[in-house]
């Protein structure tokens, strides 16, 4: 799933870098296909959220990742305004990466589930914390200019409300063998009203924005098993990110 998102997110901004290379028609469809990475990859930060053994860990190397794309954005947008001003081929700078988005919406999944909660403080101590971080998750996202807006949190928080609707003996839907595909039918038109539902926080968006909804196309064949269990693919998931910016700005200037 995570492989088929990347792709799917380097095909995206395939069309975003070399627009000029394509047809008007051609570079909507890439831009569409493109729809569909972010509602996969905010499907997955769920179940990344169940299933994760260190959540400090997980939402720290997505904070750190964050930031490196960030820099790397930021590069990219020097270079090209100083030295190659004509081919104007950069991302929006003003705008923070959907990486930070992902982050956040970890840190909102932790507060709704009651993870931010540390047993050597008092009660009162916690809810001061979670308030605290509440207030800073909402004034983020008020304040900041973060891709996507407040649609993947809201997209990441119903699908949490799902899953836990579903959930039996602490396994999410997809791990249960004993299922009925009555239950499987009804998740996955949850998801998809979901999806739907995101498109309300668009406006004046092109016809293209629908591609989120075929997302659920990947969540349905999604088995709910882990992949191979390897640091460098890994790590590699979160590198990719940077990195494709980099190569593809560079075949722009090509």
């Amino acid at each position: 799933m995570k492989i088929i998102a990347i792709l799917i997110v380097i095909i995206d901004h395939i069309g975003f870098y070399l627009w000029r290379s394509f047809s008007y028609e051609n570079y909507y469809i890439l831009r569409t296909i493109g729809r569909v990475a972010m509602p996969v990859f905010t499907y997955l930060i769920v179940q990344g959220f169940f299933y994760t053994k260190d959540l400090k860990k997980y939402i720290s190397r997505m904070f750190a990742f964050a930031i490196i794309t960030q820099i790397v954005l930021i590069t990219i947008d020097y270079i090209n305004n100083i030295v190659y001003p004509d081919i104007n081929n950069y991302p929006n700078v003003k705008t923070l990466g959907i990486l930070f988005s992902y982050t956040f919406t970890l840190m909102v999944l932790a507060v709704i589930d009651r993870r931010i909660w540390n047993s050597k403080l008092n009660k009162f101590q916690n809810i001061i914390i979670n308030v605290f971080l509440t207030v800073f998750l909402v004034f983020a996202y008020i304040m900041l200019n973060i891709e996507y807006g407040v649609r993947i949190p809201v997209i990441a928080v119903l699908v949490y409300g799902i899953e836990k609707l579903f959930m039996k003996n602490n396994q999410l839907l997809k791990k249960q063998d004993d299922v009925s595909v009555v239950k499987k039918v009804l998740y996955l038109i949850m998801i998809l009203a979901v999806l739907a539902f995101s498109l309300v926080f668009l406006k004046n968006s092109p016809g293209n924005k629908y591609g989120v909804l075929f997302a659920v196309i990947l969540i349905a064949l999604y088995n709910g098993e882990k992949g191979r269990d390897n640091k460098f693919v890994q790590y590699m998931f979160y590198a990719v990110f940077p990195i494709q910016h980099i190569v593809l700005y560079l075949i722009s200037v090509m």
